[in-house]
Parts: structure tokens; C-alpha cells; sequence
């Protein structure tokens, strides 16, 4: 973690405050290898396009309750000060992570939550879930973008709320703005969401057959980009992944094979072609359904795997009912008018399949969840929360459309959001310490803002009108657009484009394409498709779709009933609430900010494009916040630290008084300026030369104390060392004499113990050799007597063989006999076994035939009874 220091750490305190002086300084650290920056609090982070080593356990002890600027720039320290500020003031935090696609948003949200889950250091359950419930949310979220092969298609604000004791309790996730048109619709080297490739390559061949999935290639929506596969990613171990991170947050085998269905389902209709053709009744152009290849039949398997009727499906994607006046038209629809209302059919499955999966993980980890899965009201009143806000960055492509304008929108928000967030803090820091300060302009997008959201001539209100019209068309709004804000300053219409319009955003213009705007705004599906799907087999699909039924049950009743139930938001009005729900949240939190930066287009490790990351800092408004900072004093001091760091200037102050006291240590100042410095209430504000002159100050007093300080230790040191030297020369000389008078006396040992040895062994071994010579004599007289003659010897040896020979034979023989014995054993039991089974057939079939015949007696006597009985009846009648 010990990095070289390069550049500066800290942009607030660039000494030439420029577009180029920023831009400089982080290219000089990302090509260090350094990738995170302060601006002030805020922390810039540049994505390196590869694995650091600074993100392991070591890391997260080194920055924990650490304050900003102590350490070297890191997200932990951002995640660190949320944490400490949530659990000593005793209110929510914030943390808002931006920038655009491929910028490292989704990564800094992982690491951000790494580190709140090791801060608690108990690894719960609920902590788990919550990063398996990430897992999910990437799969289904998540898609390779021209820009990013992991982009977040969809916004989510993350509740990480916390007990009293500071141990995770729970979570909620929000998500904004799915990009429900990449399900049908993906542009070149760009892919569909992940899960589906996921389940092409992990399911198993019995889940293939029975889901009937195919190779990602084969499909429609699926191959469209060109780019199947991704580099260095495993998609069969993902969907593993997937299916492990489902049973955690407690998501049953049958439900997980609905959404396994309900995918390969949406898969099978990318496939499902149309041709144009001529009612036969009412000789109008419609259209009807293509087979497929070698006559394939698509509709027959979708119905399977989403329980609904081929035959139903097929007529709700050709035709169209209308009741009017009480009468039912049914009007064929023509070739693009069946394509769309196929992709909505897609768009709407896949939709309520999300949203539904964030619910099941908010009632999963959501606080105060009970043994049953059921998530309670409401938070405790004693818990709080760190929201860590995952949001798409500013966008402009080369064609821009609905979704990139809600995109941008959110961007504004958040901007406006940031600024005032900012210049609030300053304006609050310097009228509660009395400061005296000039106010700072600031730019202001509310007049952009109220382009898009103000009522009732706002782009979203002028979108949501036209979208109530019967006959309203992308071209009349345009044309509505046009006439009712031609003339505001940040609309603008371009000049080689009927089909289009400007707004010039904080970020810079974005020209916006109108095609598709009404229906995207819409996201509805015909009666007749939302009244099949509501009359799903599946109950599990069935009640995704249940909201749906409230709405049309009101419109079909009474007028009054009409006129009571509730209308369907479109998915701009939704998104504009959310937004405000959103920043009203963030405004009730201390926001933390994290501005994530794109180093270059190719997504490649160590290569820094200038122009690209400069565009990025301006859209951040990084040299404004820079420019708040810097007109003020970005550098204060708590009376007490300032008075303990620069004490030795003023060598008799006191601490009695102690803001005479700062002020006496400024003013002793070589260069003295009282524009560098101001005195508030409880702290002492300065700018940076002044801090710089005040530290070359204390670093000559420093100095001449250090001098002293070693010139005093080092005496100290030189006398304990003599001290040291000479008992240990006293110890080694008694060593070693002790040692000296050891040896000698061990020697005279050893010497008298050999001539004693010597002395002895002579008497000894003159004994033994007598001893030996008679016993040697002795042997050899009572060998001789006991030695019989050799014909003797030869009679007895053969007598021995033939014992021996016998003995062998005989064991031989028995073995024979006994293994005969046992061969003969082994067969007789072999054929009295079969004789038994034999046996034992036969008489259970005699047993069976015994009862065969007591059972055909005994109704032959019922029956002989039966008809006694009849005929006494008849008699006696």
C-alpha cells in the first residue's frame, strides 16, 4: 500500500488552478499507478482496466478510522468517513458514485459494500445475501455495452441499514430505469442482458429439452451484436452463480424453473417471424405468423413454457379487439404493427420478471424480515442507513433516444443535487464560524430541468399529453415540441434532422431521435395479450401481471368506478418520481461524492486519452468544485489541533485562551497576511501558502529541537554503550578464566583415569587367557567321547529324510481330500438349492390352485344358496 507519492493527492491544492492543471495531475498519477484523487472530500476514481492489490483485508484495517487526507486517496476512506459519521452523529449517509458507462460505478459499489461488511466483522447471513442479491442483479441488469462489457443498464440505490451496535441489520434495493429495449434491440458488438447467455451455456441437458434452449447463436435477440462470448468470462460458472445466489436469498426450485422458462420463453418469441396478408373477411392488410425453419411451430413451446393457449397467442399477436360503444371490433394488425406487439409481449415479461426479483430481494433482506420471509413496515426508528447510489453516468451517442434522455435527466438532477450540496456546506461552514465571505456564483441547470419537468410545458408533461391523444404520433409531438419551446434557451432544433431535437445540457448538447418515444413512454400491452397472460396456467406468471387486472376491472365497470380507479403512470411520469423521491432521500443523508473516470475507449490497462477524461472532468464539474474551494480557505484546524501542531512558534503561549493564542502563533508569521487567514469560533481558516509558510516555520523549529533533543540522546547513548562495554569485559574475562581452570582440571580427570585403566587391564587379561586355554582343552575332550561313528550318522540322517518325506505326503493328501470334500459340498448345496426353488414354485402354485378352487367352491355354494333362497321366495309367494 506504500505508493510514491505523485502529483498531488489533493486538487484543492493545485497551485494553478486550470482545466489543464487538473487533467495533468490525474495523468500523472494513473500512469504511476495511482488512481484515486481528493477534490476536497469528493474522491475522483479513474478505472485502471486491470486487478490492484490494494483492495485485501490489510488494506481495509489500514483505513479503518482513518480521517480523509491521513492516507493516501482510497474509497475505503470514503466508505470509512460514511461509516463514522453514521455511527457517531447518528444520521444517514450517503454515498453517490457517477460517471459513464465503463467509468468502474458497478466495481466502486462492490468495494464500497466489501468494506462496510468487513467494518462489522461478523459475516451474517444478511450480509451474504446482500451480495448474492448484487449477483442476481448483474445477471438480469447487466450487458456488454460498446463502452462497458459489464454496464449497469438500470440505476439502484442501495439502503445498507445498520443496528445500534454498528452490525448490518438489513438492506433495500431501488432500482431506476430498466433499459427494456436492449431485450429486442442491441447495437453492433453489444449483447443482450447476461443471464440469457448464461442460461444458453450453463443449462444442463435435461433443463435444454424440457425449457427448449438452444445455442446463444441461434437466437434473435441474442446474436444481433456479433459478440456471444465474452473474453476472460465463463458463462456456464456464472449461471451456477446465479442459480446458488437464488437459493440463498430464498427463491424456490419451482419458481427458478418459472424464470428459466419465462427467459427461454422470450428467447423462443425473438424468433417467431411475421409476413403481411390479407383478411379473408374483411379484405385488409394484416399479417400472420411465419413458420419457422423446417416448419417449425414457435408458438407451440412458448405456450408450454409460459402456460398459455398457441392457439390465443397467436390471434393476440396479429389482431387486436376494441369495444366501442359496446360493440367488439376485431382489427387485424399489420406487419410493424405485430413486430412491436411481439417485443412489448417480450418487454413486458421481462420487465415484471425484474421488478419482481428486486421486491423478492428487499423482502428477503429488508430489516425486522420474520422466519417466514415476510418483510415488516418499516425500519426501527433506531436504525440508520448508508445509501450508496449506483447511477448512470451522462450519455451521447451517436443516436440517443428515450432512454438516454431520461438518462441525462437524472444526470441534471443529481447535478443540481451536487452543487447546492456544495456551495450549501460552504455557505453553513462560513456563517457558523463568522467568517466574513463573498458569495459564489455557481452554475444553475433549473432552467434546464424545467425544460424537461416543469408542468404543464414541460418535454415529459408535452410527452404524457400527447401520449392521452388516440392519434398522437412521435412526428405531432415533435411538431408540439417544437411550437410550444422553440424559443427556450436550451432547446434547440438541429438543422440536418426533421426527425430530432437539442437540449443543451450542463454536459454539453445531446440531439435526441423521436422514433419510438410515445410507445416506450407508454410501456403498455394490448388488452388481448394482458388478458391472455393474466390467464396464465402458471400462477407464478399469472400474478406478476395482477396489478394490471385492478386497472382493467375499473375501466370496464361504471363510469364512476372508471372515473375512481387509479391511472397508470407512463414510464416518464414514474421516472420523474422516483427522481424526486430520490433526491429527497439523498437530501436528508450527508452525502459523500465518488466520481468515477474513463481513461480511454478501447478498455485497455495503462493508456490515458486526454480528451476523453477532460470531457469527463467537465461534465463531473470538477474545476467548479475546485474553484468553490479554492476562493475560500480549503484548509481549517480545530483550535486545539492548530494550537498542539504549531505550539512551538510561540514558545510562551498558552492554552488558556486558546484563539489569542492561534491568533498570536499567525501572526507570528515571517511573511504575515492577513487576507491568508481568518479566526472563527471554534476554528482557524487558512489558505495554502499560509499553511505552507507556517509549515517551513515549524519545520526550522522542529529542527533546532531535534538537533538538541539528539545531541543530549546521543551522549546518553554513547555512556550507557561504555557502561555496557565494560561489564561485558568483566563478564567475558571471569568466563573465560573459569573456562581456562575447567579444561585443565578435565585433562588430570581423563589422565588418571587411563593408567588406572592400563594398571587393571594387565592383571585382568592374564586371567582370561589361562581361563581361555582350559576351557578350550576341556570342549575338546568332551566332543570326542560324545562324537558316535559315521555309519551311525548316515543310518539316522536317512531315517530323519523319510520321517520328513512321510510327513509331507500325508499333509498333501489331506489337503486334496479336504478341497475334494468342499468342491462336492459347494455342488450338492448348488443342486439342493435348485431342488427348493423348484419345491417352493410348485407348492405356491398348488396353494394358488387349492385357493382358485376353495374360491370358485365357495361361489359355486353361494350362488346354489343364492338360488334356494329364490326359489323358496317363489314358493312362498
Amino acid at each position: 500500500m506504500a505508493l510514491k507519492e505523485v502529483g498531488v493527492s489533493d486538487m484543492i491544492k493545485l497551485d494553478n488552478l486550470t482545466e489543464e492543471a487538473l487533467l495533468k495531475n490525474v495523468d500523472e498519477r494513473y500512469k504511476a499507478g495511482i488512481i484515486y484523487t481528493y477534490t476536497g472530500t469528493i474522491l475522483v476514481s479513474v478505472n485502471p482496466y486491470k486487478i490492484l492489490p490494494i483492495y485485501n483485508n490489510e488494506t481495509v484495517k489500514l483505513y479503518c478510522g482513518r480521517r480523509i487526507g491521513e492516507l493516501p486517496p482510497h474509497i475505503f476512506a470514503t466508505a470509512d468517513t460514511a461509516y463514522r459519521n453514521m455511527r457517531e452523529m447518528k444520521n444517514n449517509q450517503g454515498i453517490i458514485i457517477s460517471g459513464e458507462s465503463g467509468a468502474g460505478k458497478s466495481e466502486a459499489t462492490k468495494l464500497i459494500l466489501q468494506y462496510l461488511a468487513a467494518m462489522t466483522d461478523n459475516h451474517s447471513w444478511v450480509e451474504q445475501q446482500i451480495m448474492e442479491a448484487n449477483t442476481i442483479l448483474e445477471a438480469f441488469g447487466n450487458a456488454k455495452t460498446v463502452r462497458n462489457n459489464n454496464s449497469s443498464r438500470f440505476g439502484k440505490f442501495i439502503e445498507i441499514h445498520f443496528a445500534p451496535d454498528g452490525k448490518i441489520s438489513g438492506a433495500r434495493f431501488t432500482q431506476y430505469l430498466l433499459e427494456k429495449s436492449r431485450l429486442v434491440q442491441q447495437a453492433k458488438t453489444e449483447r443482450n442482458y447476461h443471464i440469457f447467455y448464461q442460461l444458453c451455456a450453463g443449462a444442463s441437458p435435461e433443463e435444454r429439452k424440457k425449457w427448449f434452449v438452444g445455442s446463444a447463436e441461434s437466437y434473435n435477440y441474442l446474436n444481433q451484436g456479433g459478440a456471444v462470448e465474452l473474453q476472460g468470462v465463463d458463462d456456464s460458472e456464472d449461471f451456477q452463480k446465479v442459480k446458488l445466489a437464488m437459493n440463498v436469498l430464498g427463491i424456490g426450485e419451482q419458481v427458478q424453473e418459472t424464470i428459466f422458462k419465462m427467459l427461454a420463453a422470450i428467447l423462443i418469441l425473438g424468433e417467431v417471424q411475421f409476413e403481411s396478408a390479407i383478411d379473408p373477411a374483411k379484405k385488409e392488410e394484416g399479417s400472420k405468423i411465419k413458420m419457422g425453419k423446417a416448419g417449425t411451430d414457435y408458438l407451440e413451446p412458448i405456450g408450454q413454457l409460459i402456460g398459455v393457449d398457441p392457439d390465443l397467442l397467436n390471434e393476440a399477436l396479429t389482431k387486436r379487439r376494441m369495444k366501442v360503444r359496446g360493440q367488439e371490433f376485431v382489427i387485424p394488425l399489420k406487419l410493424a404493427e405485430a413486430v412491436d406487439t411481439r417485443d412489448a409481449l417480450c418487454k413486458a415479461l421481462y420487465g415484471k420478471l425484474f421488478n419482481w426479483l428486486v421486491d423478492r430481494i428487499n423482502s428477503c433482506i429488508s430489516r425486522g424480515e420474520d422466519g417466514n420471509g415476510n418483510e415488516s413496515a418499516a425500519p426501527a426508528q433506531d436504525s440508520n442507513f448508508i445509501g450508496v447510489l449506483d447511477i448512470f453516468g451522462f450519455e451521447n451517442f451517436v443516436v440517443n433516444s428515450f432512454e438516454q434522455m431520461c438518462i441525462n435527466y437524472a444526470n441534471e438532477k443529481l447535478q443540481q443535487f451536487f452543487n447546492q450540496h456544495i456551495f450549501k456546506l460552504e455557505q453553513e461552514e462560513y456563517t457558523k464560524e463568522k467568517i466574513s465571505w463573498d458569495s459564489i456564483a455557481f452554475t444553475d441547470n433549473q432552467e434546464c430541468l424545467d425544460l424537461i419537468e416543469k408542468r404543464p410545458v414541460g418535454i415529459l408533461s408535452l410527452l404524457d399529453e400527447e401520449c392521452r391523444f388516440p392519434n398522437g404520433t412521435d412526428a405531432s409531438f415533435l411538431d408540439k415540441l417544437n411550437g410550444k419551446l422553440g424559443k427556450h434557451k436550451h432547446y434547440a432544433t438541429p438543422k440536418r434532422s426533421r426527425t430530432a431535437f437539442l437540449i443543451k445540457h450542463y454536459a454539453g448538447e445531446v440531439q435526441y431521435e423521436i422514433q419510438a418515444y410515445l410507445d416506450k413512454n407508454k410501456d403498455t400491452l394490448y388488452d388481448d395479450l394482458l388478458n391472455l397472460i393474466q390467464g396464465s396456467e402458471i400462477e407464478f406468471i399469472s400474478e406478476l401481471f395482477a396489478d394490471y387486472q385492478a386497472a382493467a376491472a375499473g375501466a370496464a365497470g361504471s363510469s364512476s368506478a372508471a372515473a375512481s380507479a387509479p391511472k397508470k403512470l407512463t414510464v416518464g411520469a414514474q421516472f420523474k418520481e422516483q427522481l424526486n423521491s430520490l433526491v429527497q432521500t439523498l437530501g436528508e443523508t450527508t452525502p459523500h461524492y465518488v466520481r468515477c473516470i474513463k481513461p480511454n475507449k478501447e478498455k485497455v490497462p495503462d493508456v490515458f486519452t486526454k480528451d476523453m477524461v477532460l470531457e469527463q472532468l467537465r461534465y463531473a464539474g470538477m474545476l467548479e468544485t475546485v474553484k468553490i474551494r479554492r476562493a475560500g480557505y480549503p484548509i481549517r484546524f480545530q483550535f486545539e489541533n492548530f494550537f498542539q501542531r504549531y505550539r512551538m512558534l510561540a514558545p510562551k503561549a498558552s492554552s488558556s485562551n486558546l484563539a489569542n493564542t492561534n491568533m498570536m502563533i499567525l501572526q507570528s508569521s515571517p511573511k504575515f497576511d492577513k487576507d491568508s487567514w481568518k479566526v472563527g469560533v471554534t476554528k482557524v481558516f487558512m489558505r495554502d501558502h499560509m499553511v505552507h509558510m507556517l509549515d517551513d516555520a515549524r519545520k526550522v523549529k522542529l529542527n533546532e529541537f531535534a538537533c538538541k533533543i539528539q545531541r543530549i540522546y546521543r551522549t546518553y547513548l554513547e555512556k550507557k554503550k561504555y557502561k555496557r562495554i565494560k561489564q561485558m569485559a568483566l563478564r567475558i574475562q571471569t568466563l573465560a578464566r573459569g573456562n581456562m581452570s575447567r579444561k585443565q582440571l578435565a585433562k588430570l580427570r581423563r589422565a588418571s583415569i587411563v593408567l588406572q585403566s592400563v594398571v587393571r587391564m594387565t592383571g585382568d587379561r592374564s586371567d582370561f587367557v589361562k581361563q581361555k586355554r582350559s576351557a578350550v582343552h576341556l570342549q575338546c575332550l568332551i566332543r570326542r567321547a560324545l562324537v558316535p561313528s559315521k555309519a551311525q550318522y548316515i543310518l539316522k540322517t536317512a531315517k530323519l529324510q523319510a520321517v520328513v518325506r512321510a510327513y509331507h505326503a500325508r499333509k498333501n493328501l489331506l489337503s486334496m481330500v479336504r478341497a475334494a470334500s468342499v468342491l462336492q459340498t459347494g455342488i450338492r448345496i448348488f443342486y439342493d438349492m435348485r431342488t427348493l426353488a423348484n419345491l417352493k414354485k410348485d407348492y405356491q402354485k398348488r396353494l394358488a390352485e387349492d385357493s382358485s378352487l376353495r374360491k370358485k367352491e365357495g361361489e359355486r355354494k353361494k350362488k346354489k344358496k343364492k338360488k334356494k333362497k329364490s326359489t323358496l321366495r317363489d314358493t312362498t309367494a
